[in-house]
């Protein structure tokens, strides 16, 4: 009889042994995977709620930037009554849950809040902070309100996991005076000057710039443009020269002065490194740099050579617009200056934006198809003249005239004359002239003596007549500083006796604004220089186009400034701004004091002697565009202001702010069409608009900027959402 083998029982134990470790293995492996599943799962919610509560921070921002490009006003509790539709319209689409949607978070566990808009405060955006290096408003005054977006937003898993994110942010929005810039466009800018020209002040371009010299063009603040910068013409037979010089943003002793400056055209600019820090770049610079040079890109030289004094879209530039106004759309920026519409389908923000409707005094020249010029009517409502227009016959013109008195604003004799004509080579025609005497309006401001002739006169019920002096000083009704002159068909034009000379009677094909004898302008505030409550300064706007006569706004004697100081101001100096379809500069040459006698041999081929002559507004005007072939230049900015005269050697000195905001409709004759020699040109950005003193219904640009964004704990969340100065209210 044989034993059991006593190796077999080991081996069955060893069996047992394995198979329960394996199974305990087994066991913790599915235990761990299914902890780590878990895990994972609950990440993978995490992240979707996460995505979620930012998808609802973005639209939410977009949906109200939209919202306030297109209203000039809002009140700081308007989203409580009026709340965005993120939440409402926009959730659903945004995190769709259908079969093939591997999607955890459903719409009703999508939540929003705004806060009340803060109260408007004006700050100083720093140049000399770090932060703002790259903001585009660095070293400008704005005017800043900020809100606040809420988010919440839960993933629930079809196994009942659940995670919810909560995310802030906040928006400020910053509304800057449109002559804040030395320069601003929204058609394409042309730089190409045959001598040198410095520009104080930023510039600025919503769309592409191009730029090029025969000497030294130098920019001795930040340039930026929302599209591309193209070192070279669009037009034929411009400079092709590149010593474009911009300051390299920095300041280290604070005295405003940038301490160096650096030429884009690198061959000549040692100081211009590649990207990479290794050697010098072989090439200039513009938007173009990648494709002359593989690695390095605008963006990467910009940002270490200029330090955000030069950017373009690359950088983040985006258009700057009015409020009201289209991104882009220079027919609607025409608007700005044109009368009122009084048509149902009127849009109320561009009518909120228009010259025309901030007007106190509106000055109406009729039309007469070539006949003799009606007399011009004056109205303290936009309204009352649009009734007056309405009428379909001067003899029910007259008639309404005649029934409503009370509604007409009398003017002192001879302030208005429109029976003056010039030549315009560039236009290729006689121009009749709406001759605003600037003098006489100061006088009738200033009002000095109660009941004197040279007063505005209004409606006396007593007497019938014109007897009242105008209360300039209303509440409504008053004097505001801004006079819109609406010339009805500035196309056509009048037959009329001119008083110039012996020029006699003349017909003409169009018809124009012309200022003359403001060496001084009128500024009610110069009647109580501490009443805060007057209006500082004029503003005069056109639909058509405008001719300044001898000097503006410039009572004090023409010094010898330098184009490094010519931005402050001289004593008696007031804010100014002309708007038109197109701006004109006649010298002092033109004018003898009291009278435009450079009409009488405008249309001399040999050209007028221009003299030296100081203009000091803003303008805000258009121009005609180069070509699309290039074959016909727009003049560029060096010839924006539109000259008539011989100025060969002689000094046009401007201070304020050249804003180009669309094409001209009316002066559309081409640049290469106009008979002039340029000027000496003694530019400079008026300080006093970048210390905030700006003329009489200065138009607004409205940006906006992302800050303080964060991810918030649930008891932050809380806090944040309890906080009854923030007044957040659930959209």
């Amino acid at each position: 009889m044989h034993s059991a083998h006593p190796t077999r029982g080991s081996a069955l134990l060893t069996v047992i042994l394995l198979a329960t470790f394996l199974s305990i293995m087994a066991a913790a492996l599915l235990r761990y995977a299914g902890t780590e599943f878990r895990l994972n799962q609950r990440n993978q919610l995490r992240f979707e709620a996460k995505n979620a509560a930012e998808a609802q921070l973005e639209y939410g921002a977009s949906e109200l930037m939209a919202r306030l490009q297109r209203n000039v006003n809002f009140s700081t509790g308007e989203l409580r009554g009026a709340p965005l539709t993120v939440q409402n319209t926009r959730k659903a689409t945004l995190f769709a849950q259908a079969a093939t949607d591997y999607n955890n978070v459903a719409s009703a566990d999508l939540l929003f809040w705004a806060s009340q808009y803060t109260e408007s405060t004006r700050r100083y955006v720093d140049p000399n902070d770090p932060g703002n290096a790259y903001d585009p408003l660095r070293g400008q005054n704005v005017r800043s309100q900020t809100l606040r977006l809420l988010a919440s937003a839960a993933a629930t898993s079809s196994g009942g996991l659940t995670e919810r994110q909560h995310a802030t942010q906040s928006i400020e929005i910053r509304d800057v005076f449109l002559f804040n810039y030395a320069i601003f466009y929204n058609i394409p800018m042309e730089f190409h000057p045959g001598p040198n020209m410095t520009i104080n002040g930023p510039v600025h371009s919503n769309v592409s710039s191009y730029l090029s010299t025969d000497a030294t063009l130098t920019f001795a603040n930040n340039l930026t443009i929302a599209g591309t910068l193209t070192a070279g013409a669009i037009a034929a037979n411009r400079p092709t020269g590149r010593n474009i010089r911009i300051a390299n943003g920095l300041d280290v002793n604070n005295d405003g002065v940038p301490d160096a400056f650096v030429s884009i055209n690198s061959p000549t600019s040692a100081t211009i490194r590649n990207a990479n820090g290794v050697g010098n770049l072989s090439t200039y610079v513009d938007s173009q740099l990648s494709a002359r040079s593989a690695a390095n890109t605008f963006a990467q030289i910009a940002s270490q050579t200029w330090r955000g004094n030069l950017q373009d879209s690359s950088m983040g530039i985006i258009p700057q617009d009015l409020p009201g106004i289209q991104t882009g759309n220079v027919t609607q920026a025409h608007t700005l200056i044109e009368p009122p519409d009084v048509s149902f389908t009127a849009d109320a923000n561009i009518e909120g934006q228009k010259y025309s409707n901030k007007a106190g005094l509106y000055i109406f020249q009729g039309a007469n198809s070539g006949g003799a010029p009606p007399t011009a009517v004056a109205f303290m409502t936009p309204a009352d003249s649009a009734t007056y227009k309405a009428q379909a016959t001067a003899a029910a013109r007259t008639a309404w005239v005649a029934a409503n008195p009370t509604k007409i604003v009398q003017l002192p004799n001879g302030l208005v004359n429109p029976n003056r004509r010039l030549y315009d080579f560039r236009e290729s025609s006689w121009v009749s002239t709406v001759d605003i005497d600037v003098g006489q309006m100061r006088t009738a401001v200033l009002a000095a003596t109660a009941g004197a002739a040279t007063n505005f006169k209004t409606w006396d019920t007593t007497t019938s007549s014109f007897a009242n002096d105008w209360n300039l000083d209303a509440a409504t009704g008053g004097w505001n500083g801004r006079v819109y002159v609406e010339v009805e068909r500035p196309t056509l034009g009048f037959t009329a006796t001119s008083d110039v000379g012996s020029m006699g009677s003349g017909t003409t094909a169009r018809t124009a604004v012309r200022l003359i004898n403001g060496t001084q302008v009128p500024n009610r505030r110069d009647a109580d220089p501490s009443n805060a409550l007057l209006a500082d300064g004029l503003t005069v706007a056109t639909n058509a186009a405008a001719y300044v006569c001898g000097d503006y706004n410039s009572p004090g004697v023409q010094g010898s400034d330098t184009t490094t100081n010519i931005g402050i101001a001289k004593t008696g100096e007031a804010p100014a701004a002309i708007a038109a379809d197109a701006i004109n500069i006649l010298s002092r040459a033109w004018w003898n004091g009291t009278s435009p006698v450079g009409d009488s041999t405008s249309n001399n081929t040999s050209r007028p002697a221009a003299t030296n002559t100081e203009v000091v507004a803003a303008f805000l005007t258009g121009n005609v565009a180069t070509n699309s072939g290039g074959s016909s230049y727009s003049g560029g900015v060096e010839n924006f202001p539109r000259l008539l005269e011989n100025w060969n050697g002689i000094r046009f000195r401007y201070r304020g702010s050249m804003v180009a905001l669309f094409n001209s409709t009316v002066a559309t004759g081409p640049w290469s069409s106009a008979r002039y020699s340029p000027p000496t040109r003694e530019w400079g950005f008026s300080q006093m608009f970048q210390q905030g003193r700006q003329p009489p219904g200065t138009p607004v640009l409205r940006t906006f900027r992302r800050v303080t964004y964060a991810d918030l704990t649930s008891a932050q969340f809380n806090a944040l959402l309890n906080n009854t100065t923030l007044g957040f209210t659930s959209m």
